[in-house]
Parts: structure tokens; sequence; C-alpha cells
């Protein structure tokens, strides 16, 4: 009998290990209220901690990921002249098929040489107004955008249920690996309790 006892020690202490890891997991989101005992308030750590684990991810997003002056260099950097150009023709070709269709005797002169000098001189203005434009943008983006602001403020708006679901999706198998560990730490700890008990005894 006492031998039996010896063996359920570690089998026991591994449940009691794995249990409080997965108990510890859960208690991440859940409970998603707060449940008050009188003596204490019980709540996931989540949803209790959401408005500041925003902002802190945020934070750290917009200091070692993307500021607002790396994105400002990412638009100076695009050739907005070349994509620019393709627009400006796409648009008037877009405009002529609309004129045609509702004034045909108009579509009549917007072809040939004509549309091509429209669309030339769409280009120059287009060129002409590019640096004002892009200087717009930057400075509309300095005075009225703040990233970390955006991304704790997407944080903050998402439920607990998407909140989980995103987390589980990235650490499932991490957590799965930390409740089999208390298992195994149990297990460990309770093979050293019987090894005491054999020696003392």
């Amino acid at each position: 009998m006492m031998y039996w006892s010896y063996f359920c020690i570690p089998l026991l202490a591994a449940l009691i290990g794995w249990g409080t890891n997965v108990l510890a997991v859960k208690m991440l989101f859940h409970p998603k209220k707060p449940i008050n005992l009188g003596f204490m308030t019980i709540s996931g750590v989540i949803p209790r901690r959401q408005k500041a684990m925003a902002d802190a991810i945020a934070q750290i997003f917009e200091e070692e990921l993307l500021s607002l002056k790396d994105l400002l260099f990412l638009i100076e950097s695009v050739d907005i002249e070349g994509h620019g150009s393709q627009l400006v023709d796409e648009g008037i070709d877009r405009f002529v098929v609309r004129m045609k269709a509702k004034i045909p005797m108009a579509g009549m002169f917007l072809t040939g040489p004509l549309l091509a000098d429209l669309k030339a001189q769409a280009k120059e203005e287009f060129i002409k107004v590019l640096p004002d434009l892009k200087e717009h943008i930057k400075s509309h983006m300095n005075e009225h955008l703040s990233i970390q602001d955006f991304i704790a403020d997407k944080i903050r708006a998402f439920s607990l249920d998407k909140l989980e679901h995103l987390v589980m999706k990235v650490a499932k198998k991490e957590l799965s690996t930390v409740e089999r560990l208390g298992g195994v730490l149990g297990f460990l700890v309770g093979l050293i309790q019987v090894l005491l008990m054999c020696y003392i005894y």
C-alpha cells in the first residue's frame, strides 16, 4: 500500500502542476467581466489590462518598428510621378468615355492629336503641383496623425473575443507547452518528495 502511495505522489503532483498552468492560461482572458467575491474581485488579466496593454504595444510599435518619420520617408520614396502619370491617362480615358456617352458630338473631337495633347498637358500640370502635394500630405500627417494613438485605439476597440482569438492564434503552441511543462515540473517535484521520503524513512 505504501509503494502505491509513492507511485501516486508524482502523478498527483503532475496533475496539480498541469491543472494550475491550464487555469493560469485560462485566467489570461477569463472571466471577461469582473466577479466580486466580497473579499476580492476576480477578472482576467487581459480584460483588466487591455487599455494599458494597448498603450504599451502601440508605444513599442512606434519606437521600434514604424515611426511617423519612417512613414513620411516611405511616402517620399514612392514614385508618385510614375504612378500618377498612369492615373492621369486612365482618368482622361474615363472622362472621354463619359463625354462620348453624354455628348456624342464632343466625342468626335476628343481623339487623335487633341486627346494626346490633353493627356500631355494634364501630366505637365500634375508634375508641377506634385512637390506641393507631397509637402501638403506630409504636413497634414505631422499635424494630425499619431501612429501610437492610431494603433492603441485599434487594440482598445478589439472585442475581448477577438483579442483572445488573435493571441491564441499566435501563441497557442507556446501556451500549450507552458501547460505541459507544469505537469512535467509537478511530476519532478513529486518524484523528489518520494525520494526524500524513502531516504528519511
